[in-house]
């Protein structure tokens, strides 16, 4: 084992700066001690504008793969393998899908340090071939590690991954990344959008994902306008152009074309959050989500579904409010309590934040993490058996 224990972390994409395994690796990069650790970053697709690299605080090799393009696997597997080669890894970390599918065969054969596959989220657009495909390339992993409860069910109901195998580390948010959300962030970031202090705002992050109700979202909307005639619903996340559209048109059918903002600019998610009254999550299901997180340490009050691990990140009525999947009702009735009650949405920021810094700070995952690799590598070294 070097020096160091050197890492290596091996994702599918890193072109969207808001999905949650991004921004995760890059809090790992900047937070592990730079004294016992040496990470680097191995990137599937080749596709990745040098801006996206500005991020991260190591190195970043671009392995060439390319979707729809059968040679590109061979190519990314090629470079894969001679960097493992020349750049001996005492762990090798495999998020994403074909991360885990094509890389992890070609990690075991070249790689003698630990394999650990991380799952981060519900596998909701799993097919069945990439099921199968992905329970043979556990095989090759010698630890899984999942973001929640909920992630590490879906791992063994799934992908059939034995629960002795997996272990879970919370998932987290940078607290002193981003501004904070104040009286005088609060007008700027309105007057910027256009908005006035009097238009309440509700922010809906993965607005357009396939498991986030928007039946819901639109119920809800038509209950609330009857209160509060300018409210504005913020949608944002990545989604298709057919399902932006489809969004278009059932707010026009419904009237609420007024109501209806599409964000389409991941750079602005920030400062969208500092301009909004009320963040919400109405995902039917959902592992431990970080928008939640950004929301909560930022200093947006929040709504969430109760499915997945939003309750084991939100207190209902200490650090926000959860209610049932599909209960429109619910949804407007504290969404509308959190609009008009000020007292009450200042205990649950301050309840919010105090809960993120003890709980889910990215200090605190950087020891989990520390902790976590240090004891498989050590073990390692003094006859760690691979138990997958």
């Amino acid at each position: 084992m070097s020096q160091r224990i050197r890492i290596a972390y091996l994702l599918d994409s890193i072109d969207d700066p808001t999905r949650g395994t991004v921004n995760h690796v890059r809090r790992l990069t900047h937070t592990l001690d730079r004294h016992e650790f040496f990470p680097h970053v191995l990137v599937m697709n080749d596709h990745v504008e040098d801006q996206r690299l500005q991020g991260f605080t190591c190195r970043v090799e671009r392995l060439g793969y390319q979707v729809g393009k059968p040679w590109a696997i061979v190519r990314a597997r090629l470079r894969l393998q001679r960097y493992l080669r020349e750049h001996r890894c005492d762990v090798v970390c495999a998020y994403d899908r074909m991360a885990r599918i094509a890389g992890l065969p070609i990690v075991r054969s070249v790689h003698d340090g630990l394999c650990i596959g991380v799952a981060r989220d519900m596998g909701q657009d799993l097919n069945p071939d990439d099921l199968l495909r992905l329970r043979r390339s556990n095989e090759h992993v010698h630890r899984f590690v999942a973001s929640s409860a909920a992630v590490a069910n879906r791992l063994m109901r799934q992908e059939k991954v034995f629960r002795d195998w997996i272990d879970i580390i919370p998932e987290a948010t940078l607290l002193d990344d981003g501004p904070l959300r104040t009286e005088e962030s609060y007008v700027e970031a309105r007057h910027s959008f256009g908005f006035s202090i009097y238009e309440p705002v509700v922010l809906v992050y993965g607005a357009f994902a396939p498991w986030t109700d928007r039946t819901m979202l639109f119920e809800a909307l038509e209950l609330l306008v009857e209160h509060h005639a300018n409210l504005r619903f913020v949608m944002m996340g990545r989604g298709s152009w057919d399902t932006i559209a489809s969004v278009r048109a059932e707010a026009e059918q419904r009237a609420l074309e007024r109501q209806i903002v599409i964000a389409d600019d991941p750079q602005l998610f920030d400062r969208w959050i500092l301009a909004a009254n009320v963040g919400i999550t109405a995902s039917l299901y959902e592992g431990a989500t970080d928008v939640l997180l950004r929301f909560m340490a930022i200093g947006l009050p929040v709504v969430a579904t109760s499915s997945g691990d939003n309750t084991e990140i939100v207190s209902h009525g200490q650090t926000g409010y959860l209610v049932p999947p599909r209960e429109a009702d619910a949804l407007a009735m504290r969404i509308h309590l959190l609009l008009v009650a000020n007292d009450l949405e200042r205990d649950f920021i301050a309840a919010a934040r105090a809960s993120v810094n003890n709980e889910f700070s990215d200090a605190l995952e950087a020891r989990r993490f520390s902790d976590y690799f240090r004891s498989l590598v050590y073990s390692q070294v003094q006859g760690f058996e691979r138990i997958a």
